[in-house]
């Protein structure tokens, strides 16, 4: 049993020292999700462990790297679910982003048909305000030139009235 306990000892020291450049690098860089060289490193961890177990027959050792392994395989099918989640997520973001643009896209139509229509509404306005100014402007026509009748027919009559005073004054005059 020493035998075992100094090997699991030394063998645990060992792969602590191998594992200290990869801790040191995993600190300064802070993945947030397990990191491929730690994983790597863990597997070949598992790997050591299971083979001293069995050279050994030390079941500590060979509990220890199954304990390892079954944590791997957790942190593949953790992997695996962030990966796909990610690529739900993009694809939701590129449905996001492409309904964003549709919505742009009809906003645009939308105000160049509105804009079009209002064109259309202010040309149709502009045209019965031309016809009602013409309208206007006959009707204002119409009464001037009637006005410019009955004007022209009042001097004729005070013309004659004028000439039939005169007539008449001359008559009185002759007599």
């Amino acid at each position: 049993m020493v035998v075992q306990d100094i090997t699991r000892t030394a063998l645990d020291t060992y792969l602590k020292a191998l594992r200290l450049p990869l801790d040191v690098a995993k600190g300064v860089l802070r993945p947030e999700e397990p990191w491929a060289p730690g994983v790597v490193f863990e597997q070949l961890e598992v790997n050591v462990r299971e083979a001293a177990g069995r050279l050994t027959r030390d079941p500590v050792l060979l509990q220890q790297a199954s304990f390892q392994r079954v944590r791997l395989e957790q942190l593949e099918k953790a992997a695996e679910k962030l990966a796909r989640a990610e690529a739900i997520e993009e694809q939701a973001e590129r449905q996001e982003q492409r309904a964003d643009e549709v919505l742009v896209e009809g906003t645009a139509k939308v105000r160049q048909k509105a804009a079009k229509k209002a064109a259309v509404a202010r040309k149709a306005a502009a045209a019965r305000e031309d016809v009602v100014e013409r309208r206007e402007t006959a009707a204002e026509r119409r009464r001037l030139d009637a006005e410019r009748t009955a004007l022209e027919q009042q001097q004729k009559a005070v013309a004659a009235k004028k000439k039939a005073a005169a007539i008449r004054t001359a008559a009185q005059a002759v007599r």
